[in-house]
């Protein structure tokens, strides 16, 4: 099974070509090339691999507001800067460490990265929003997960409140055999907010939402990249906007690329949103220079809010952002 090269693994909706022989890349992962090796008792002993996952610069990306361009919230994104190959994207490592079972592993890793460096903007009195951090069924699934997650907002200084955790709708799928909903309402229950990925991509109903309530629905960015183009698209994004209207739950549009999208977002009554139009993925030293500023420089001048835009960074009534 590991000399069998991986392809064709799934990574939210796009089709992955990795054409990487599986045996040499768990080799990399599991240390056997000086990078990532289990120690007795399963302790995890983090070499050269630690650093490259969200070590040393780290990579983020950031929520802003659709009228003024604030920051709203960052993002914590996954790359592997490896020694000698450079930067790995996730859609290549991701879907090898799930198979030779380590996700997990790297998922603590840069969770705890991830809360380290928010805690630092905390101390220093920077307007972050939240720090959202991707987490996959398999982490989810660990039995030790909250106890993980908590005592390492405690051990850092970092208000649950402050913590994102995102998901997407397959995780909401396989809740019942697994008790990942309970662990999730429990994670909540706490402070830290959830965020639900790609909503409307997947096999998820609307049901859902009433026994799985999150804090923030995420607009896939296939929809929004047919927004300007197909009706109904442009159809789906609003009734989206309006279901968290109604359900008091704050929506981000994911993949805004152009000026006319944003603008179309604020028609339909969208307040938040990401992509490249308001910046590209940054290291934490730039990060640390934006957050400092409180904004995105707006690739154009930004259109005016909505007069019912939920706010930008006040959305959340019932805890606010900072």
């Amino acid at each position: 099974e590991g000399d069998q090269v991986i392809t064709g693994y799934r990574d939210h909706g796009h089709m992955l070509a990795c054409g990487m022989e599986a045996k040499g890349v768990m080799a990399e992962l599991t240390g056997r090339r000086g990078g990532y090796s289990k120690g007795k008792g399963g302790s995890m002993h983090m070499f050269s691999v630690e650093k490259g996952f969200f070590g040393g610069h780290g990579i983020v990306g950031a929520q802003v507001s659709l009228g003024t361009g604030a920051i709203a919230g960052i993002e914590a994104l996954v790359r592997w800067n490896h020694e000698t190959r450079g930067m790995i994207p996730p859609g290549e490592f991701i879907p090898v460490a799930e198979k030779s079972g380590l996700m997990a592993d790297i998922g603590r890793i840069v969770i705890t990265k991830a809360i380290r460096a928010a805690t630092e903007w905390h101390r220093s009195g920077l307007q972050f929003g939240r720090l959202a951090v991707n987490v996959s069924g398999t982490e989810l699934r660990e039995v030790d997960f909250d106890k993980f997650l908590f005592d390492t907002l405690e051990a850092e200084g970092l208000p649950p409140q402050k913590l994102s955790l995102e998901i997407v709708e397959s995780v909401i799928l396989d809740d019942e055999k697994t008790g990942i909903a309970a662990k999730l309402r429990h994670i909540r229950s706490a402070g830290v907010h959830l965020e639900l990925d790609d909503f409307g991509t997947g096999y998820a109903s609307l049901t859902h939402l009433l026994s799985f309530p999150v804090d923030i629905i995420k607009v896939d960015k296939t929809f929004v990249d047919r927004l300007l183009t197909d009706r109904p698209s442009a159809v789906i994004i609003e009734a989206m906007i309006e279901l968290g209207r109604k359900l008091d739950v704050r929506i981000v549009a994911e993949g805004i690329e152009e000026p006319e999208q944003r603008t179309r977002l604020q028609e339909l009554g969208c307040g938040l949103g990401q992509g490249f139009l308001f910046a590209r993925p940054v290291d934490m030293a730039t990060a640390t220079g934006l957050l400092a500023a409180g904004y995105l420089p707006p690739a154009s001048p930004p259109p005016p809010a909505a007069e019912d835009d939920p706010g930008l960074l006040v959305a959340d009534r019932s805890r606010g952002l900072s």
